[in-house]
């Protein structure tokens, strides 16, 4: 029809160019008027019930879906469609498709020529009604087969005439519970592409609708929402699905309702086939998390391999953070990547998930990752370090995650160039390797380690380190192995300098030039020079470790020590404190020269070490304020097992600090203050030796050299005195028990001694006891023989200090001596004019005596002590001296006892053992005294008291304690046997009466036993009654009385004696001395 009505206007037109005539004109357009009207009342002749109903049946037959002939309508002009209203069908067991308004268009030229082509198939206000999905199941799996979804596409032409070979399908006003309205249009063809294009509108949808559990166990996606989505896209004969899509305004949530995702607008191009999949999304932005990104798809199932990559730029990190812990909610390696990774922006990054399925793409083993970091944070794991404002890049494969950085901060250090490496997919440890270079702040470093090496050794230790200060280029290395829990750290340092304090050391502690090395449990300080308690170290090289104790290894330096700072800290450890208990202070410097030490840190009893160096200008004062040693130097070489000091040089004012080798009276003695002069000391856990020089400031110099195991005085091995014009003698000290404790080679002169002794001091008064203040000179002749030579000795007070001398005493010379003293005193006598030699042999001591006086007595002898014997022989003699009473003074320290002029002559011979001594002493002695008188003497005394009570004379009877007893002489003859003096001739030959002794004395044993008869001079009356008389003397004339004394020496018992008990010996004697002539009758004529 619409053909004929062309054809008719082409008709009308021509006939109004040629002039036709109006009547025609108005008959061609009835005719028009008639052919339209014509139309319409076909449309209304078609949709009878009969046609109707012959096209629902036939609708049924291709649809299984039965339509009332009510609900559509044929129209026929303009075009000629089939509208059907309100088009319901099952198109699955599950999806419901309800239609408002479905229409069809017919090719007309195709009806004229006598087919049904439907050209265009118009769907208006669909609605989609898809049931819930069961469990395990979406509703659009994402393994969709496009082929089948293409074949299902052309099933259309199943409803179609079999000769048609393409269909237009158009939709609008699409709606369903996933988005508000959908338009588009879809090509089919037979032969050519099929192309769909879409626009929908308020797009809302779970994401759970469109993939399966399994997916889900993964992905954290609630929901997604667009504001528009555009695509269009082409199906081609090899089964593929091309396109393009637009997103406008998508947002995609979480289940706790969080955005995830959104942009104002994204566009991608896509590639579908049955084993391959593609999608590509050109960089757009991101509103949410900040930044661009791009995003690249792929699965190929023939290959087997899956992939999604990612292309970001200019990402806030925390935001990517808080999307992807949101978004891959199951996925371990993300969380652990972004607790160490926080904060800053990323300006390129570059994520891929690659696997071998969709189903465990983005599982942790298949992320790649390759990112720029500006001004992140990156938490250290297993420590408190974090390092800020971090530039660098990240990598992550196979579970690793590398973080390089070429500027980043930890606090106040500067991390220069850095490298983190972390198993991400080691979930119980996340073992990793880190490298720093780094500017480090010293202030920092001790909080640090402490933080990274907790409860060890080393952080107990740092714990007393504050106040650091100062910078310094550092390498640190941190490493955690699988299923460890202890942290490895490595540190190393470019030579740096530093200020602080050690609780440890007093005072600030400042180093330059070290290098610092620690590995685990060890600390090596390399070329350490500065000030550590004002003592300055020089290039030490020190390690400490700190494994199972803390100990420090020094190989190498050198240094000034500070001894007025040092010498406090040395105090402040007990074991030093007990080996300078007598030190108060000290000041004065060390130099160190070289040094190797090892041992426990806080043990420093168990340190190995050997030191040298120099002592100078070094002060010490104990701990009674006494300057004891000044202006102290030395070269010294100390180890754990010897120390050696050499050229001492010193001021020794005080000796208190040798009382732990020597008695406090011998040290107290010396006098000081005296300079040490070139010493040597050295000592060793086997003997000990000191040699110097010892320069008195009163003029004498000694010369020392002990050696033994500890330095007392039994270590002294040789001493010499020097005094320019005066001595210079030595000393030398024999430590072999076989021989002599001493030898002396030189002379000596005792005021050298006592210019080197305090006065009044203990040994100051042993010399002067021993030489009552007199000089005494000791010297060796040229064969080495010793001469004594002294104007006065006193041996009591050595002798009380020897006790039992025995001969084997080592103070005993090999060689002779030679003794002369113009005096000596022992025990109570005293000795003149001494000349002795004395010899030694092993266990032999020979004394010769040349000459002595003892008192007037001038004496010679011997003595041979020999083991345990005595043997000597002393004679004396002294003639006609002119008082008795001055012998007995000196001999026994008595006065007033008898005077007179004097002889006497003896010897005493001893042969005996030494214990029997004095009991078995032989000799002789022969006394004569002459007009003298005897004033005090308690036998004589007893005797003559036994007379005038006895009455046995009459007349008086001399008193002797009153005026004495007159004599003119004693004669006294004696011999000494056994110690006993027996008297072979005793007269006193009295002014009165003569006395004649019989008998023995014993001085050891305080007894005597003597027989006396007295005769006297002056006629007297005798009372023959009272006892028996000896009458015979003299015709008669004369008569004697006997008397008997015995007892103890100085308290006799005298009695009288009856005559018959009178011996004819002492008879005799007394006959003898009356019947000389002369004798007599010189006494007989005075009287």
């Amino acid at each position: 029809m619409l053909t004929c009505a062309v054809r008719l206007i082409r008709i009308m037109i021509t006939s109004l160019k040629i002039g036709i005539k109006r009547p025609v004109f108005y008959g061609i357009v009835l005719i028009l008027v008639l052919l339209f009207s014509s139309l319409f009342t076909v449309n209304r002749v078609i949709n009878t019930f009969y046609i109707k109903n012959k096209i629902s049946s036939f609708i049924y037959q291709k649809t299984g879906t039965r339509i009332d002939g009510s609900r559509f309508f044929i129209t026929v002009f303009p075009q000629p469609s089939l509208t059907i209203d309100k088009f319901s069908f099952n198109a699955d067991n599950k999806t419901d498709i309800n239609i408002k308004l479905l229409k069809l268009n017919f090719n007309s030229q195709a009806i004229f020529r006598g087919k049904i082509n439907i050209s265009q198939i118009i769907i208006s206000q669909p609605e989609i009604k898809i049931s819930t999905p069961q469990k395990n199941h979406s509703m659009i799996p994402i393994d969709f087969s496009v082929s089948t979804h293409t074949q299902k596409l052309k099933k259309i032409f199943d409803f179609l005439p079999e000769h048609q070979n393409d269909v237009e399908i158009t939709f609008n006003n699409f709606s369903s519970s996933y988005f508000r309205r959908m338009d588009g249009s879809v090509y089919l063809s037979k032969k050519d592409d099929t192309i769909l294009r879409i626009t929908i509108k308020d797009i809302r949808f779970k994401a759970s609708g469109i993939y399966n559990a399994s997916f889900d166990q993964n992905i954290n996606v609630d929901s997604i929402e667009l504001d528009q989505l555009k695509t269009i896209l082409t199906l081609n004969s090899k089964d593929e699905i091309q396109g393009q899509c637009n997103f406008i305004a998508p947002k995609i949530k979480s289940k706790n309702k969080k955005i995830l995702l959104d942009s104002d607008f994204i566009e991608s191009v896509f590639k579908l086939s049955d084993n391959f999949y593609q999608i590509d999304i050109p960089s757009f932005k991101l509103n949410y998390p900040n930044g661009s990104v791009a995003i690249y798809f792929a699965n190929d199932q023939i290959k087997k391999k899956s992939n999604i990559h990612f292309i970001g730029t200019n990402i806030h990190i925390n935001k990517a953070k808080e999307m992807s812990l949101l978004f891959f909610k199951n996925n371990k390696i993300t969380r652990s990547l972004f607790q160490i990774l926080n904060n800053g922006r990323i300006p390129k990054i570059d994520v891929s998930f690659q696997g071998n399925g969709f189903k465990d793409l983005f599982t942790g083993n298949h992320l790649k990752l390759k990112g720029t970091i500006d001004n992140g944070l990156v938490n250290i794991p297993k420590t408190n370090l974090v390092a800020s404002h971090v530039f660098g890049d990240a990598h992550i494969q196979n579970g690793i995650l590398d973080i390089n950085t070429n500027k980043a901060v930890i606090q106040s250090s500067v991390i220069e160039k850095g490298r983190l490496s972390v198993d991400l997919l080691n979930y119980e440890d996340h073992p990793f390797q880190g490298e720093f270079l780094l500017d480090v702040d010293l202030t920092m470093m001790p909080q640090t380690l402490i933080s990274l090496l907790p409860n060890t050794l080393l952080a107990k230790e740092l714990s007393m380190v504050h106040d650091v200060k100062g910078r310094s280029k550092a390498k640190l290395n941190l490493s955690l192995e699988t299923i460890s829990h202890a942290l490895k750290v490595q540190i190393t340092t470019a030579d740096f300098s530093v200020t602080g304090n050690y609780d440890r050391i007093p005072g600030v502690i400042a180093l330059e030039n070290l290098r610092f090395e620690y590995k685990p449990d060890n600390i090596r300080l390399n070329g350490l020079t500065g000030m550590i308690n004002n003592s300055r170290i020089y290039d030490l090289n020190t390690v400490l470790d700190f494994k199972d104790q803390a100990r420090i290894s020094i190989r190498s330096g050198s240094g000034i020590i500070n001894l007025e700072s040092m010498i406090p800290w040395l105090m402040s450890y007990k074991k030093t404190r007990e080996m300078l208990s007598c030190v108060k202070n000290g000041g004065g410097k060390l130099q160190i020269t070289s040094m190797d030490l090892s041992g426990p840190i806080l043990k420093p009893d168990q340190w190995k070490y050997n030191i040298t160096g120099n002592g100078f200008g070094i002060d010490i004062t104990t701990q009674w304020n006494q300057d004891q040693i000044e202006n102290l130097s030395c070269q010294f070489q100390v180890s754990d097992n010897f120390l050696n000091l050499k050229k001492i040089q010193a001021t020794i004012r005080n000796l208190s600090w040798m009382e732990h080798f020597i008695k406090k009276k011998h040290f107290d003695s010396i006098l000081v203050p005296f300079d040490l002069e070139n010493g040597y000391f050295h000592t060793d856990t086997k003997q000990s030796f000191f040699k110097s020089n010892l320069n008195f400031t009163t003029g004498p110099k000694l010369y020392i050299d002990l050696k033994g195991k500890t330095l007392d005085l039994s270590a002294l091995n040789t001493i010499t005195f020097l005094e320019e014009g005066v001595s210079n003698a030595c000393i030398t000290f024999n430590h072999n028990t076989e021989k002599p404790l001493f030898d002396f080679n030189g002379i000596l002169n005792t005021t050298t001694l006592n210019k080197i002794v305090i006065p009044d001091s203990y040994w100051a008064k042993k010399i002067n006891t021993l030489t009552k203040g007199q000089p005494t000179l000791i010297h060796t002749d040229k064969n080495s023989n010793l001469h004594i030579i002294t104007r006065q000795i006193n041996l009591n007070s050595p002798l009380s200090h020897f006790g039992t001398f025995p001969l084997y005493n080592r103070l005993l010379p090999a060689k002779p001596i030679y003794f002369k003293a113009d005096r000596l005193v022992t025990e109570k006598l005293t000795f003149t004019q001494i000349d002795t030699k004395v010899s030694f042999e092993k266990e032999h001591l020979h004394i010769n005596l040349n000459t002595a006086f003892l008192c007037d007595l001038n004496t010679k002898g011997y003595i041979n002590l020999k083991q345990e014997c005595i043997e000597g022989a002393f004679s004396f003699e002294a003639h006609n001296k002119a008082n008795i009473q001055d012998l007995l003074t000196c001999l026994f320290q008595k006065n007033d006892l008898i005077d007179g002029r004097y002889s006497l002559t003896g010897n005493i011979l001893s042969n005996s053992p030494s214990k029997d001594l004095l009991n078995q002493l032989t000799g002789s002695f022969k006394l004569i005294a002459e007009q003298g008188r005897i004033y005090k003497w308690t036998l004589l005394s007893r005797i003559l008291s036994v007379l005038n009570v006895s009455k046995l004379f009459k007349g008086n009877i001399p008193n002797v304690t009153q005026t004495g007893f007159a004599y003119k002489n004693i004669s006294i003859e004696a011999d000494i046997k056994d110690s006993r003096i027996h008297l072979t001739k005793a007269i006193i030959d009295g002014k009165d009466m003569l006395l004649i002794f019989n008998g023995w004395i014993d001085p050891a044993k305080d007894q005597m036993d003597l027989t006396c008869l007295v005769a006297p001079f002056k006629t007297v009356d005798l009372i023959v009654e009272k006892i028996p008389v000896i009458n015979t003397l003299l015709g008669g004339r004369l008569i004697s009385v006997p008397l008997k004394a015995t007892g103890k020496l100085f308290d006799p018992v005298v009695t009288l004696l009856h005559p018959s008990a009178v011996s004819d010996g002492l008879i005799n004697i007394m006959s003898n001395i009356l019947n000389t002539p002369v004798k007599l009758l010189d006494k007989l004529s005075k009287e």
